[in-house]
């Protein structure tokens, strides 16, 4: 009995190991994420900014989708990586920056930045 409860020990501490490991991993990969200058470059996006001064600051989107464009495509997300689902007012631009960074920006029909979502994969 003895011998066995002692496997089931060992067993418990490489379990929390694993879990520790894992939990170090994605932590990391979160406070690299989010303490990046291109975070904090997407960051300093503000609701009401203008389409042009958008442009000046994060360059050419990715990626740019259109309201009409995406009528019999609703899913105009990118796979793999966060995103907040929202039906496109006028147009999105998407970005990646970094290493694993998505940004979504809105922007309304007078061309200015109505929304914006930041993510990982």
């Amino acid at each position: 009995m003895n011998r066995v409860s002692t496997i089931i020990n060992i067993i418990k501490l490489l379990l929390c190991g694993i879990v520790a490991i894992i939990l170090i991993v994605y932590l990391g990969g979160a406070v690299l994420r989010y303490t990046s200058h291109d975070y904090w470059t997407l960051s300093s996006i503000d609701i009401g900014m203008a389409e042009d001064s958008l442009i000046i600051k994060l360059g050419r989107p990715a990626i740019v989708y259109y309201a009409h464009e995406v009528v019999d495509k609703p899913e105009y997300y990118v796979e793999g990586y966060q995103r907040k689902e929202r039906e496109i007012t006028n147009k999105v631009y998407i970005y990646f920056k970094g290493v694993d960074l998505i940004a979504y920006i809105y922007i309304d029909a007078n061309n200015r930045v109505e929304d914006i979502f930041i993510g990982g994969s």
